[in-house]
């Protein structure tokens, strides 16, 4: 899932907003167009951060730059608006949704669909205009396709101000070879690779596959895409109440007494790691969620292990939970299994009523025969 695939865990969903905004406010002081869908738990979270991020859109100046001022839709299940509605407005440049499991994994979130973009389709435009000037395109594909998909290339850097750097050597060689601004060429590389589709979800999937799908996303169908999770570990939040709901014995009742007392041991565990989280975590941040500088090192590594401890903890009961989800899904297969066996057998009791009615022989029992 690459690089960017890891979370950061906060001790609260104060601190895991904070790092969110600041993230968004960098993206759209480097890339003002870019598509983001933020994903909450449910409306009311939606709305207070709605609040939050208007302010620091408005309070940065981002709004004031140029393409206009950044959109803010919210969709969550409640929402009376069609899917498809919603799924039209996430796509389009300088636009910001949130909501919660209803968009899914952003599958049918389309970037510049009017464009007819594709690669094969940006490399015929730029060789089909450069023919028509007389030139020799075979040195300008291969330069903007090291620019664009080598291991080097836009496409696959992930950090805002080397993309950036890169974005401005680009505009910079379309300029040099003639390709203005107002080209379809440009337009392409500025919806499909300059901005892309960003996804950053505040709550976990409570699905690995349905995790693992969003990331693939973020960089399917010639998009480039990134996600950026931060997740809460406060008493309350989606993941401490999936963690909770694995070990807590108080929810597990048909548990053997050592298998609750295991399990009591793993929750204790992770209470124990999120008080050391927070006892470090003022060393690492600063007050508006970003890293210090100068973090000794000892800190910073501790740190480090308790992300991967969180990381892995979430893997284990995203599989755990679709185990259940999983056995309940056979459970019911089963028992409409046995009940369509019944009914089979309560449809063919008028047949066999009127194959006995027919015939004496079979209606009646043989020793009045």
């Amino acid at each position: 899932k690459g690089p960017d695939a890891m979370p950061v865990f906060r001790t609260s969903t104060d601190k895991v907003w904070e790092m969110a905004l600041e993230r968004i406010a960098d993206l759209y002081t480097y890339f003002p167009d870019a598509s983001l869908i933020i994903y909450l738990d449910d409306m009311n979270q939606a709305k207070e951060f709605e609040k939050r991020l208007s302010n620091i859109l408005e309070g940065r100046g981002i709004n004031k730059r140029a393409g206009g001022a950044v959109n803010i839709n919210i969709f969550a299940d409640e929402d009376s608006r069609s899917e498809v509605e919603i799924v039209e407005k996430a796509g389009k440049t300088r636009t910001i949704t949130l909501t919660d499991a209803k968009l899914g994994r952003a599958t049918n979130v389309r970037l510049a669909e009017g464009l007819g973009f594709n690669p094969q389709n940006l490399i015929a435009a730029l060789t089909k205009t450069l023919e028509e000037r007389g030139i020799d395109p075979t040195e300008s594909v291969k330069r903007l396709t090291e620019l664009l998909t080598s291991d080097t290339g836009l496409f696959y850097e992930s950090d805002y101000a080397a993309r950036a750097r890169l974005q401005n050597e680009i505009e910079g060689f379309l300029r040099g070879i003639g390709i203005g601004e107002d080209s379809q060429i440009w337009r392409m590389l500025r919806n499909k690779y300059f901005n892309g589709l960003y996804l950053m979800p505040l709550t976990p999937n409570r699905s690995d596959q349905g995790e693992v799908q969003m990331f693939g996303r973020a960089k399917r169908q010639g998009d480039f895409g990134r996600v950026d999770p931060f997740y809460s570990l406060e008493e309350g939040s989606k993941f401490y109440k999936m963690v909770q709901q694995l070990y807590d014995p108080r929810y597990n009742p048909d548990l053997t007494p050592k298998e609750k007392q295991d399990r009591k041991k793993k929750f204790e565990e992770f209470l124990a790691k999120i008080t050391r989280l927070g006892e470090i975590e003022e060393a690492i941040f600063d007050t508006n969620g970003r890293f210090k500088s100068g973090i000794d090192s000892g800190i910073f590594n501790e740190w480090c292990d308790l992300q991967n401890y969180f990381t892995d903890l979430l893997k284990t009961v995203q599989f755990e939970a679709q185990k259940q989800r999983d056995k309940s899904r056979v459970d019911k297969m089963e028992r409409d299994s046995k009940i369509q066996k019944i009914l089979e057998k309560v449809r063919a009791y008028p047949v066999q009523f009127n194959a006995r009615a027919s015939n004496p022989r079979l209606a009646c029992p043989k020793k009045y025969l």
